[in-house]
């Protein structure tokens, strides 16, 4: 039982995380939206939080058994999911098309949170085993984002080699650590789990990357965090690497989209 719920919850978030790192670029970048208009989209998560106990959390308490709840709720938000997936709204009507049906996605997804939790609790049996099923949600640090060409087509097998400090603001030049290289999948997809940098005298706090197509060029490049207070007085900051970054219950979660010349 202790699995099945341990897999309950890693399936749970990783729904969030398929979305959420990407979602900004995708609003503010080919559909157009103001950046006013992207925060109510994701807002619609947060207002759907304050609502989950008076919608789904009703209906379980009354009258449908969690477990049937789950499963119609994920079903029908996929399907909304996949439906702003297809769409291809006029120009200037993006937001017009997105709001009402994230809205509806995420009175969908919210009370799933809590009802996981609960559902996972109710078959313990003890408080104190909770925290290792609960693990399976916990992402921490995610980036996450895409490995485009210039004409926008995914590039599957692109190596991203990440190398950052610690927490302290130092780099392991002897055994390398948080150092590392992973290739993107066939929709040209990465994602990285790692803790946040440090800083050090004279630089922001940044991550170390290079990208590279299959057989192209070594792009070597850095990725910013916003809002820091660095990156006014770092001289090689670059607002255009700066990455979309968002506080979750699970830590932070990141989205960039690197775009490589392939010709």
């Amino acid at each position: 039982m202790r699995t099945r719920l341990l897999v309950m919850m890693f399936l749970q978030y990783a729904i969030w995380g398929a979305w959420a790192p990407v979602l900004w670029p995708h609003l503010t970048g080919p559909l157009g939206m103001t950046q006013t208009q992207a925060g109510w989209v994701f807002g619609t998560l947060w207002l759907a939080c304050m609502l989950a106990p008076f919608t789904g959390g009703q209906l379980v308490d009354r009258w449908v058994p969690t477990q049937l709840f789950l499963g119609v709720a994920h079903l029908a938000a996929g399907a909304v999911l996949i439906a702003l997936g297809m769409a291809s709204p006029a120009p200037g009507q993006a937001f017009w098309l997105w709001m009402p049906l994230m809205g509806a996605y995420a009175l969908l997804y919210a009370p799933t949170l809590a009802l996981t939790n609960s559902l996972a609790l109710t078959h313990l049996g003890a408080e104190r085993d909770f925290g290792r099923v609960r693990v399976g949600g916990t992402i921490g640090w995610i980036v996450s984002g895409l490995v485009l060409s210039t004409d926008c087509r995914p590039i599957a097998g692109a190596l991203l080699d990440f190398w950052q400090c610690d927490d302290a603001g130092e780099y392991d030049n002897r055994g390398f650590r948080l150092r590392g290289h992973q290739f993107t999948d066939q929709a040209g997809r990465y994602q990285l789990e790692t803790i946040v940098p440090g800083v050090y005298p004279g630089r922001t706090r940044h991550l170390h990357v290079k990208v590279q197509a299959p057989g192209g060029r070594v792009l070597t490049t850095q990725q910013y965090f916003p809002n820091e207070p660095g990156n006014a007085r770092d001289g090689i900051f670059d607002r255009r690497l700066m990455m979309a970054v968002q506080d979750t219950a699970n830590g932070k979660l990141a989205a960039f989209n690197y775009v490589l010349r392939t010709g």
